[in-house]
């Protein structure tokens, strides 16, 4: 029985190196990790400021929301994930991410304005907050739509 103490204490011993050798890789690799969101990140946050239009990374990004006009869905600084779409993918009951005038907006898709749809007019999709009183005045366009929120 002591020899095969004696054993584990070797085995311990030898292995000792190449345990502090993997984690020494292993906080590289969570080092690097960490450099390339943060710089990613930065490189989102620029683009988007230039650009002025909301920047995706693989089809998805997230949003804070900053009112709260869609409580109780979303609260005034959730953040939501968006996923990219083609604005006539929308279906009503989907929460739209779009621009409204300088602001983004997160509204819910509640319909179509016929009237606008049957002649032709290309701004007939009808938003609104969750928590507002009345519909958007604007209609929107699908080609103006960035993404859906994944709730």
């Amino acid at each position: 029985m002591e020899d095969m103490w004696i054993k584990m204490e070797d085995l311990q011993k030898k292995l000792k190196p190449y345990i502090a050798m993997l984690a020494g890789i292993f906080s590289d690799i969570l080092l690097i990790l960490s450099l390339l969101t943060a710089g990613s990140s930065l490189f989102i946050l620029i683009n988007e400021h230039r650009t002025g239009e909301p920047c995706f990374v693989l089809g998805y990004k997230t949003v804070m929301v900053s009112s709260g006009s869609m409580e109780d869905t979303f609260s005034k600084g959730d953040l939501v994930l968006i996923e990219e779409i083609n604005g006539k993918e929308a279906v009503p009951g989907d929460i739209l991410l779009f621009r409204k005038g300088e602001s983004l907006v997160l509204h819910r898709y509640i319909g179509n304005d016929s009237e606008r749809l049957s002649s032709g007019d290309e701004a007939y999709m009808i938003t609104k907050g969750d928590n507002n009183n009345i519909e958007d005045i604007e209609r929107l366009a699908p080609q103006n739509v960035y993404g859906r929120a994944i709730v």
